[in-house]
């Protein structure tokens, strides 16, 4: 009986933490969206020199900058890890990885930031 207790436990915290993550968005007529579909309310400017975002509820992000600028994906806010380039005047879209769920952007001014 306790191990039937136990395993009803671990099976009751496994289902709410998967129901904790990011769901797809729907369209209109309630079909999941397999695209990346940005949200307005999310849509950030980057017009600060170093600029630091929590993405943990986002599923995807898209930066746009008009210079070479870098950017990091980090485990907290606080600014560490590895400096990625992106490109001057291009995209760079990517899915959001939980483990590193926090963006710092550096010398990204003027740039655009948009998260589904």
């Amino acid at each position: 009986m306790k191990k039937a207790l136990i395993l009803i436990c671990i099976i009751f915290a496994a289902t709410l933490a998967f129901a904790a993550k990011p769901e797809l968005p729907t369209d209109g007529t309630g079909v999941k969206v397999h695209d990346f579909a940005p949200s307005g309310q999310k849509s950030v400017a980057l017009t600060v020199n170093s600029q630091t975002i929590n993405a943990s509820d986002d599923l995807r992000y898209s930066v746009y900058s008009p210079t070479a600028c870098i950017f990091r994906m980090m485990t907290t806010a606080t600014k560490s890890g590895i400096a990625h380039t992106l490109p001057a005047n291009a995209v760079t879209a990517r899915a959001v990885n939980p483990a590193t769920p926090f963006l710092n952007f550096s010398g990204c001014t003027s740039g655009e930031l948009q998260r589904q």
